[in-house]
């Protein structure tokens, strides 16, 4: 419950209670030899005396891990949209176990440059039009939570954003490369991106914390400067038009 663990070495007839230092969660115990493992928030715990002290497990890359399971004496832990990962007791590290799982949720489009794009659970994956498949161009790092968008000028130059997270990914060459870019520097770093938009190589960022304002930059995040934007932006016939917070559309 809650911080707590309770823990019985007679069946239930005593319980002993055990305060632990991460929110508890109500998913199962995994037991492999004499040790059992516990799901917790922010990091995966295990007690090695049956309950009497739980340790947390020293992650070199920490995710979260919200269900367990054992097979063949591997723990195995699923996360929220990165698929099944076994954890390497010699290394400490969540390695992907994900072979023939293919799928994820997929929570934004955008096309130019020849490509349809996609910002999934996993990553972010371009569709060839001509070629007619998917491929896994965008070489970026898993996500926390998900790529929530991502947004193509119209010259190709790609950028997309994690959930919650303050910074966005930069392509100018079709996603062999990519730039980190910190456009709330200027409010003091704090805050997560919510949306981007372009207009021709300007990209436009707005993010929860900069209310109807939102940042901007001409050249590709070298510099930001804060602007009051829309919050919708679409191009038509050779002009951009956008939908203001107070429902005015302008362009």
């Amino acid at each position: 419950t809650e911080e707590n663990i309770w823990a019985s070495k007679d069946s239930g007839a005593t319980l002993t209670e055990t305060k632990i230092q991460h929110h508890n969660s109500v998913d199962d115990f995994v037991k492999i030899g004499n040790r059992v493992y516990k799901s917790g928030y922010p990091s995966i715990i295990y007690t090695d005396d049956f309950g009497s002290t739980w340790q947390s497990v020293q992650l070199v890359n920490p995710l979260d891990v919200f269900d367990l399971a054992s097979a063949d004496g591997k723990l195995l832990g699923s996360t929220y949209n990165q698929g099944v990962f076994r954890l390497d007791e010699t290394t400490h590290q969540l390695v992907a176990a994900n072979e023939n799982l293919n799928s994820a949720a997929v929570y934004y489009l955008d096309s130019g440059d020849g490509n349809l794009w996609a910002a999934c659970g996993n990553g972010v994956f371009a569709y060839d039009l001509a070629q007619e498949k998917w491929v896994d161009k965008a070489l970026l790092p898993l996500p926390g939570n998900s790529y929530q968008q991502v947004a193509i000028s119209q010259s190709g130059k790609i950028a997309c954003h994690e959930n919650y997270y303050d910074h966005v990914y930069l392509s100018k060459d079709q996603g062999l490369s990519w730039d980190t870019l910190l456009p709330l520097d200027p409010l003091g770093g704090s805050g997560s991106i919510s949306k981007l938009n372009w207009l021709g190589d300007v990209l436009i960022v707005q993010a929860e914390n900069a209310g109807p304002s939102g940042m901007r930059s001409a050249d590709l995040g070298q510099t930001w400067q804060m602007a009051d934007v829309p919050s919708s932006i679409v191009p038509f016939n050779g002009k951009y038009y956008g939908l203001t917070w107070g429902n005015n559309l302008v362009s």
